[in-house]
């Protein structure tokens, strides 16, 4: 009941479709039949064997003219209740047991000299060479580890009371004064031979730790077969509708962070859209510099293309992050900074967030299993951090924040008024870890957070510095941004994809929607995509606009 518990509230809790839901109770009753059919062999022979069991005792009770206690037949005495037979003193018969034994059987044994070939074998292809290889490599660190764990391993494999018990004898070994002393010794001995070797425990770890397994194997697969490379995306240019506007949603408090100004230092811009707006514009390639100009007018921000450029090969960034300068002016006359980092594209990127994350990640699930799995919470970044030590080489080449807050911090010692970062997916994560780090005010949208994360990074982050100088903007049922906890600034938005779209939350487009419907429009152009392709409701006709929504769309996708 509590494992259809858990079912039923997962599918509640992601709102899943019709189509999602029979494929998910489809796999669930595919996956529970082996139990079924063990469950309806087990009755079908309990019923046959109660059956006989009657019907012998019928024929001795119709053999025999009663017993000592008064009662013409057996099955006379044996329908009272227990309390019925301690008032009348009837005799207790004995019971016996049902068992459904399901167990492996050697067919052929092994000759003295091949299972030392196979010990053999083993010992040196899981203990020998990669504990040889690791330290060859000079990560000691991971070598050392390994050794240990192999070590405990191969300690309880090869002196397994379950093998032990399997060479050396049988059930039939166990004694008793009586009948029913011998079977329940056999009982309790099988029971605790059966939890040490295949115990509910050791099952569920493998199936957690073989599920990252496969999550990363999927992962490796997918980029070793991905051509693609870290080029912008060149997809069409948004089409705006001149002339309309959304109005902010009356009587409602959703969302009090439509405008943060509480401390973005002095940051000209401070509307949640238009950092939106900034993270998807570090997707864009050659069309970036027009996709600002449709949104802040013309040659109002600039994208500094030319400088990250220069940066970039002065400063030997090779990396395969990529990042975007965004200059806005103030009224003080010196421009403000926006970094924009961009996010995953592809195969080899999203390898790359699980890598970082991966630990966080598995913290996740084992605070999930854990009887009070919370109270481990403030401890849990100390064990990422000792396991992320030990891959610190590794852990090194990915770690692309660090290009992001050296060049964060070469643009704080040039003359702009002020340095904000922002990013999505990927970018999102990156931009939280180089605000923090930096200590610039960082505006993320759909970023893994970094909460049980910042002690494994260089230099690490503390709680302060990230409830200071980041902000998580989260969609509903987005995926990316439930990887680590939040910090304390954050704001969850709504998000109108259907239950069966999987990563309909995940899109820049879809929140950048959200945002101006329920924030309202502020004067930004409105795109044509949010009624047309994310469903969002028709804007308001401004005063002096003749032209229909149809029209205003269309004109502007011919002019386009």
């Amino acid at each position: 009941f509590l494992i259809l518990f858990l079912f039923l509230s997962v599918l509640v809790y992601l709102e899943a479709g019709v189509a999602a839901t029979m494929f998910l109770v489809a796999f669930a009753i595919f996956i529970s039949l082996p139990n079924f059919k063990s469950t309806y062999r087990l009755y079908s022979v309990a019923k046959d064997i109660v059956f006989a069991r009657t019907q012998a005792k019928n024929a001795e009770a119709s053999a025999g003219n009663g017993d000592e206690s008064g009662f013409e037949t057996e099955r006379d005495a044996a329908s009272y209740t227990y309390t019925e037979r301690a008032k009348l003193a009837i005799p207790e018969t004995e019971s016996e047991g049902l068992y459904l034994v399901d167990e492996s059987y050697r067919v052929s044994r092994p000759t003295r000299r091949t299972a030392w070939v196979l010990f053999w074998c083993e010992i040196s292809l899981l203990f020998l060479w990669p504990t040889v290889s690791l330290f060859a490599v000079g990560n000691w660190p991971l070598a050392i580890l390994y050794g240990g764990i192999i070590g405990l391993t191969a300690f309880r494999y090869y002196f397994s009371p379950a093998a032990a018990m399997e060479e050396i004898g049988s059930m039939d070994l166990v004694d008793g004064k009586t009948e029913r002393e011998i079977w329940q010794n056999q009982s309790r001995l099988n029971e605790i031979v059966g939890n040490i070797s295949r115990g509910k425990s050791r099952g569920a770890w493998v199936s957690v730790i073989s599920f990252f397994a496969f999550c990363f194997l999927a992962l490796f697969a997918g980029a070793v077969g991905d051509n693609s490379t870290t080029a912008e995306i060149e997809d069409p240019t948004y089409h705006y509708m001149q002339g309309y506007e959304y109005l902010p949603v009356e009587n409602s408090l959703r969302y009090p962070t439509c405008h943060m100004t509480s401390d973005l230092q002095e940051s000209p811009l401070t509307a949640m859209a238009d950092y939106i707006f900034l993270a998807r514009v570090a997707y864009r390639g050659n069309v970036t510099q027009s996709e600002l100009d449709n949104w802040f007018g013309q040659e109002v921000a600039v994208n500094q293309e030319e400088l990250v450029s220069v940066y970039r090969e002065e400063n030997n960034v090779d990396s395969a992050v990529v990042f975007k300068l965004i200059t806005y002016p103030t009224e003080t006359g010196k421009d403000f900074a926006y970094l924009a980092i961009r996010g995953t594209t592809n195969q080899w990127e999203a390898l790359t967030d699980a890598q970082l994350w991966s630990g966080a990640m598995l913290m996740q699930s084992l605070r999930e299993f854990l009887p009070f799995g919370s109270i481990w919470t403030p401890v849990m970044s100390l064990f990422i951090d000792a396991a992320v030590s030990v891959e610190s080489s590794s852990i090194e080449e990915i770690s692309f924040y660090k290009d992001t807050v050296q060049f964060t911090d070469y643009l704080k010692g040039h003359n702009y008024a002020g340095v904000a970062v922002t990013g999505h997916s990927l970018g999102g994560g990156l931009s939280m870890i180089t605000g923090a780090q930096a200590h610039v005010p960082s505006v993320a949208l759909s970023g893994p957070n970094t909460v049980l994360t910042r002690k494994s990074l260089d230099p690490p982050i503390s709680m302060e510095e990230l409830d200071r100088y980041t902000f998580n903007i989260i969609p509903a049922r987005d995926v990316v941004p439930m990887i680590d906890d939040t910090a304390q600034n954050y704001q969850k938005i709504r998000c109108n994809a259907d239950f069966t779209d999987v990563i309909g939350c995940h899109d820049t487009t879809r929140a950048l929607c959200e945002a101006i419907y329920t924030c309202g429009s502020a004067g930004r152009p409105v795109p044509c995509e949010c009624v047309t392709q994310m469903g969002f409701p028709h804007p308001e006709q401004m005063e002096g606009t003749e032209l229909t929504f149809a029209e205003a769309c269309n004109i502007t996708t011919t002019a386009n």
